[in-house]
């Protein structure tokens, strides 16, 4: 047999990899040997990991192994764990259980939508035995990453009027998602903000804790939940410009460092001695939106509205809104596909005509507060 250390071990190393479940079972149970004082201090040793798919693959132990004295042994374990805050959510079907699990609240996360900068509230509610819950809130940001993150302890009553305050201050509703998906946004958004180092403080501890309740996932969750076939997709592509007029789409606006050259030419293009009739304006005009379009719209750029698409769909999913769901999801598979010159993407051109208006309204208004402030003589 190996040396129990080197055992104990590799299976820290498979908890840090995020193994499965059924890796570490096979790994321990395997390792179990004929020689009681062996699987004694090896059991004991268990103990000391506290993680939950320790607790998890004992309890399936314990209802496979005849031996009294190794029973006896594992609900030793068992107990330690429990005291050590390790809580036992699920318990194997087969047989009766031996120990009465701890009820305790599974793990919760809530999340608003995009605001005008692109950022978003996540919050991600961790249950701990006898304390109260412990809530990691993060601003995050698809380009930036973990702007702000903070940890706090609260009871039920205390996280309820924080979360009314929240939701006062904030440009769109807060909603429940699935917590393993708020897990797997907030280690995302903590993850890029490690590539671009811009993090102010290390929070891997805090993120430790989060991964153990988060999934990886291949696709946004939306695609767990709608489906669209080439034909829907279709259908629902010639309503795009209609999600411009839904609440939640107000707020969405190209970043005005990167528009306000276009808008300069605009209106550059609407003060010209040029003479031209409404006909050739109109034409120099989209010209103008076609440029912005096609040198802004990179691929990479493209994706990074796609990926937005894709979450406001969900989150659109959520509130109950399926339609505009299916627009947004319809939008978001369109708008992988490279730009065609002949064929416009109708919901990108439109984000680029909003933007520019947007940038140029509000210089309007500066302009007209100025000129309110010029006192007469």
């Amino acid at each position: 047999m190996e040396n129990i250390q080197t055992i104990l071990d590799q299976i820290n190393s498979y908890i840090k990899e995020e193994r499965s479940e059924e890796d570490i079972f096979q790994l321990i149970f395997s390792s179990l040997s004929k020689d009681p004082e062996r699987d004694e201090k090896f059991i004991e040793l268990l103990s000391n990991i506290t993680d939950i798919k320790i607790a998890h693959v004992l309890f399936r132990i314990l209802t496979l192994v005849k031996e009294k004295r190794l029973k006896k042994m594992i609900r030793r374990a068992l107990y330690r764990l429990k005291s050590k805050g390790i809580l036992i959510e699920e318990i194997p079907k087969e047989g009766e259980s031996i120990l009465k699990p701890l009820h305790v609240e599974p793990p919760k996360a809530f999340i608003n939508n995009y605001d005008f900068i692109w950022d978003r509230i996540l919050i991600v509610a961790l249950p701990t035995l006898g304390k109260p819950t412990l809530y990691c809130f993060g601003l995050i940001n698809d380009e930036e990453g973990l702007v702000k993150f903070g940890v706090r302890e609260l009871s039920k009553k205390g996280f309820t009027e924080f979360f009314e305050d929240l939701k006062k201050g904030s440009s769109t509703p807060l909603i429940e998602i699935d917590a393993p998906y708020g897990a797997y946004l907030l280690s995302e958004a903590y993850q890029l903000s490690i590539d671009k180092g811009n993090l102010s403080r290390d929070f891997s501890h805090f993120i430790g804790e989060i991964k153990k309740i988060k999934k990886n996932y291949e696709k946004p969750l939306v695609y767990s939940y709608l489906f669209l076939g080439e034909i829907e997709k279709n259908i629902f592509l010639q309503k795009s410009d209609e999600l411009f007029n839904r609440d939640i789409f107000k707020s969405w606006y190209i970043n005005e460092e990167l528009i306000r050259p276009y808008a300069n030419e605009l209106l550059d293009a609407e003060k010209s001695k040029l003479i031209l009739n409404e006909t050739q304006k109109k034409e120099r005009f989209q010209m103008i939106y076609e440029k912005a379009l096609f040198e802004l719209f990179s691929e990479d750029r493209r994706l990074l509205f796609k990926r937005r698409l894709e979450e406001t769909s969900y989150f659109l999913l959520k509130l109950g809104m399926e339609e505009e769901a299916k627009i947004s999801l319809a939008v978001a598979m369109e708008i992988e596909k490279p730009l065609n010159r002949l064929q416009p993407n109708s919901f990108l051109l439109q984000l680029v005509i909003n933007s520019i208006y947007a940038v140029l309204e509000d210089d309007y208004e500066k302009r007209s507060r100025d000129v309110s402030l010029i006192v007469r003589p």
